[in-house]
């Protein structure tokens, strides 16, 4: 499960009041991990390589041995 949205705070957080977030569930083995990852606005669309690269290197170890 993979959505994105844009969040506006009243006060800026770190300098900034509009934030891109992604929230990407990973789903396997029996396991469920949430990935969630923001940038400011201002950036996001420079910063969206490195955080896909991020949420997508999210993996599961491969089961043990049997």
């Amino acid at each position: 499960l993979d959505s994105a949205f844009k969040i506006q705070y009243d006060a800026p957080i770190r300098g900034h009041k509009e934030w891109r977030q992604r929230n990407l569930t990973v789903i396997g083995q029996g396991e469920t991990l949430c990935v969630v990852s923001f940038a400011p606005k201002a950036v996001a669309k420079k910063s969206r390589p490195l955080m896909d690269a991020i949420a997508t290197s999210v993996t599961f170890p491969p089961p043990p041995a049997r």
